[in-house]
């Protein structure tokens, strides 16, 4: 269409991604975050969770390992050495990955 300076060979919908409930939700409290932040998702079982902060530049600033159970799990994180800027959270169990958006002030 247009001009055709640009062509695309495939396109992606959102139907085409399969919905994974090993991590449903991740809520992240305070956030903005100035000392410390609280990460709360739920596990469909218990097992082990790697909890990672990533800079804009992509390197992990902070890292925990914690264990999970099923339901509603909460990790609280020291966000105080933190610069003010923003950062990625990732929630990784097993082979499910949710991530969320962390504001330091």
């Amino acid at each position: 269409h247009g001009r055709g300076a640009f062509k695309c060979a495939s396109y992606v919908g959102l139907n085409e991604f399969e919905n994974n409930d090993e991590v449903s939700n991740i809520g992240i409290f305070p956030n903005p975050a100035s000392d410390n932040t609280s990460f709360v998702f739920n596990a469909t079982e218990k097992g082990n969770a790697l909890i990672s902060v990533f800079s804009a530049d992509g390197k992990v600033v902070l890292s925990k390992k914690v264990d999970v159970i099923s339901g509603e799990n909460t990790v609280q994180f020291n966000v105080n050495n933190l610069s003010t800027g923003n950062y990625v959270v990732e929630v990784r169990i097993n082979n499910s990955v949710m991530t969320g958006k962390l504001i330091k002030n």
